[in-house]
């Protein structure tokens, strides 16, 4: 692990990834308190200033669609862009407007987390793994944007470059939806960290390693009524030396956790729908791009396929973050919901009476707790999603070059031929290339 980074709390972990969030916008917190002892507080300014970038970027969409007016969509290849650029505008539109409206449900989560780490007592050794596999992602979000710009000014010319971000949905809206990414993606995992601690205090008990089945919470003055019915007892009055206590206790800090995964789903659900509908719609448009391109014998006013290639990059990158943010859901939810496989295991096993009673308890609410990850209860956010997509990717494709041969006669060949060559990437605009 590398030393000199050091992590004293879950908002040493968030740190790097708040900050961002607040230059964007899109995170009305400021951090507060000594460490070990932090809370994020909703700021007025910072309400303010996540108002004024919300209506600058209304502002901005709104421009970007009204110049769709202006656009002839002659053939369903400029269609289709002007339906990327949309839906683009909407989604990332909805993102910043739920961000302000969710804030109040963001701060519990983290909170809630938080508070958690306090009341499990041995989440410290996580940290450090946790803030550096969201610094990797941040460094690898960096390298792709920066990649991806300095081929293209270095092809097409600084000038004509800046006047494509100008004037590219897909750029413009491209901080906000990187910052999506990212919060979904490292929330999921701080969520699966913690099942998993839960999971591994069972697991240890299972393998009668009863030197590691202990819980020791980092802070004794936190009343364990915080997230349990039972009356009168704190942490520092509990000791746990009997399984029966421990069980009851890990009983709770799973509900817990159950408890901020619905918060999860609930505050994040119209982030998780938008965002699924933006990256089919892109990976479906650029994969239909990218087919007319491979399907014409000549470069036109391409000396290269410099252009290609990056747009082939970007397909691969939102294919890649789609995957990511599945595989995230689910691995979560399937941590959650190892738990009862875990319980029924033990349950089998153990002789003490008290023990056994307090599983079968314990085994109750793990029936009526599932922990899943839906976009607004319209599908599940797991593996069988990315099956239903790529059976929809192939369906639309087909439907479209069916629509682009349908303009097979003399006059619309000469206009496909024409427009082909010159605009081949989703965005409205496409910089003149040198021939």
């Amino acid at each position: 692990m590398v030393k000199f980074i050091k992590t004293h709390d879950l908002y040493s972990v968030i740190k790097p990834l708040l900050y961002v969030s607040k230059a964007v916008g899109v995170a009305p917190f400021v951090l507060e308190g000594e460490l070990k002892n932090r809370r994020l507080r909703i700021s007025g300014p910072a309400v303010v200033y996540s108002v004024l970038v919300l209506l600058i970027l209304l502002g901005r969409q709104i421009s970007l669609i009204r110049e769709i007016y202006l656009f002839d969509l002659e053939t369903v290849f400029k269609t289709a862009a002007v339906i990327e650029t949309v839906t683009y505008s909407i989604s990332t539109s909805g993102f910043a407007l739920m961000f302000l409206l969710k804030r109040t449900d963001m701060y519990k989560i983290l909170h809630k987390l938080s508070l958690f780490d306090e009341l499990f007592g041995d989440m410290e050794r996580s940290y450090n793994s946790a803030l550096l596999f969201l610094i990797g992602q941040m460094c690898l979000h960096l390298v792709v944007v920066l990649t991806l710009s300095i081929t293209v000014s270095s092809y097409v010319g600084l000038i004509t470059f800046i006047d494509f971000v100008g004037r590219s949905a897909t750029v413009n809206n491209l901080p906000i939806i990187l910052i999506v990414d990212t919060q979904l993606f490292n929330i999921m995992l701080l969520l699966k960290q913690r099942f998993f601690a839960v999971n591994l205090k069972i697991t240890d008990h299972l393998n009668e390693n009863h030197n590691t089945f202990s819980i020791r919470p980092r802070n004794s003055k936190v009343a364990i009524s915080l997230i349990t019915q039972i009356p009168k007892v704190t942490l520092m009055d509990s000791s746990f030396d009997l399984p029966c206590e421990r069980f009851q206790y890990l009983k709770n800090l799973h509900e817990f956790l159950c408890d901020i995964s619905e918060l999860v789903n609930c505050t994040y659900a119209i982030h998780m729908l938008l965002n699924v509908i933006l990256k089919f719609i892109a990976i479906v448009f650029n994969i239909y791009f990218r087919l007319l391109r491979l399907l014409k014998s000549d470069k036109g006013q391409y000396s290269d396929d410099v252009w290609e290639w990056v747009m082939t990059g970007m397909l691969g990158w939102y294919v890649l973050k789609l995957g990511g943010i599945v595989w995230a859901c689910a691995s979560t939810a399937r941590e959650a919901n190892r738990t009862a496989v875990l319980v029924h295991k033990l349950l089998s096993k153990t002789r003490d009476p008290g023990v056994k009673e307090e599983l079968q308890l314990f085994s109750l609410q793990l029936l009526h707790r599932k922990v899943q990850f839906t976009a607004c209860g319209f599908f599940p956010l797991d593996f069988t999603l990315l099956y239903s997509i790529i059976g929809a990717v192939t369906t639309y494709l087909v439907i479209l070059i069916q629509f682009q041969l349908s303009f097979a006669n003399p006059k619309q060949n000469g206009t496909v031929s024409a427009v082909l060559p010159v605009s081949t990437s989703s965005d409205l605009f496409t910089p003149t290339l040198p021939p």
